[in-house]
């Protein structure tokens, strides 16, 4: 369908496709990979999700909910599963893009990270919304993240 509509159609969209996890074995066996495709379509991050919605009370945090003592959030996978699945992008040579919303979320994910090579193309953290400071540098060196913002200080 995308390619269609930016490169048949010439609809004037550029897009950098990001593939849900469970089809990175087949890009393996297609030969596709990060960068594949052209200058208005392209292959790029492997999407990923390491926790839930701020919403629902599943975003992952450090700290309970202030409105829900003793709930913290949930990983979608421990910790051990999720370096594994983040290890198998990288013997791929590819990024992540990680949903990540809740600053414990975004703790777990940094340590696997900074534990793996870094690949040609920057990770991705998505969706981030509760960011400890002791975490910004650890974000700066290496990592493409999208903040959610809002009027209240870090």
């Amino acid at each position: 369908m995308y390619d269609e509509l930016i490169n048949q159609e010439r609809k004037g969209l550029r897009c950098n496709l990001l593939i849900d996890y469970p089809f990175l074995d087949q890009l393996k066996e297609r030969g596709i990979y990060t960068g594949y495709g052209n200058e208005r379509l392209q292959i790029g991050a492997i999407k990923m999700f390491a926790d839930g919605a701020l919403g629902r009370r599943t975003a992952l945090l450090s700290e309970p909910y202030y409105d829900a003592p003793g709930v913290f959030g949930e990983a979608m996978h421990d910790q051990a599963t999720l370096y594994e699945m983040v290890k198998k992008v990288r013997n791929h040579m590819m990024p992540i893009a990680m949903h990540t919303i809740g600053d414990q979320a975004l703790e777990n994910i940094l340590e696997i990270l900074e534990q793996l090579p870094k690949v040609k193309h920057r990770d991705r953290l998505i969706h981030l919304s509760v960011i400890r400071k002791d975490l910004i540098q650890r974000l700066a060196d290496r990592i493409l993240a999208g903040l959610q913002t809002s009027n209240q200080d870090l």
